[in-house]
């Protein structure tokens, strides 16, 4: 298995096999070890992560990302049953949240198609837009580079330019949204922007 990296915590901006984060593409390795041990002793893996950002629960965050590519992993390898650990905020974990439970079901989904069902479902006629920002969360995070899911790295992610770029979509899905709930859906995704 690979050196374990200088970083003690494992990042909770990537998934398990994001090789742009050191600590994830470690942690793969530690699975897929047990993962061989489950092939050869018969003992079941379960897998107990926690479905939002610890350090600050109410800033930027997505699982999409990582839900879409950690659960047909974890079937792969042999894990047997997840025990998420989760809280119910719409605003901030709604989307991934959503995308766990049908891809608990079924991990074979393509993670892209259960965001586009989400938004459509959620925000009517401002799923275009609300598709947008919710990739654009993922790429941002995907690629920043950054380890930790503390308070720190959010002014190194998500910069000022993109705090307006983000905010521009979120208007355009509120304006596009045709109904007194689909409105209000897209004002409580916009949120942790705001905070």
């Amino acid at each position: 298995p690979p050196a374990l990296p200088e970083v003690t915590d494992f990042s909770r901006f990537h998934g398990i096999g994001d090789e742009s984060s050191k600590s994830r593409y470690y942690y793969k390795s530690i699975i897929e070890q047990w993962g061989r041990l489950y092939k050869k002793q018969g003992n079941p893996i379960i897998y107990r992560p926690y479905s939002w950002n610890l350090a600050d629960g109410y800033l930027p965050f997505t699982k999409l990302k990582i839900w879409g590519e950690d659960i047909p992993f974890m079937k792969k390898t042999g894990v047997y049953g997840v025990l998420l650990n989760a809280y119910n905020d719409f605003a901030v974990n709604g989307a991934h949240t959503y995308l766990f439970v049908r891809m608990a079901w079924d991990p074979s989904l393509d993670w892209k198609q259960v965001l586009r069902h989400y938004c459509e479902k959620s925000f009517g006629k401002g799923a275009d837009a609300m598709e947008k920002y919710y990739l654009s969360l993922v790429k941002r995070q995907s690629e920043a580079g950054q380890e930790a899911g503390c308070i720190f790295p959010y002014t190194l992610i998500y910069d000022q330019q993109f705090i307006n770029d983000m905010k521009e979509l979120l208007s355009d899905a509120e304006k596009m949204a045709r109904t007194p709930m689909d409105v209000k859906r897209v004002r409580y995704a916009a949120l942790p922007m705001e905070h």
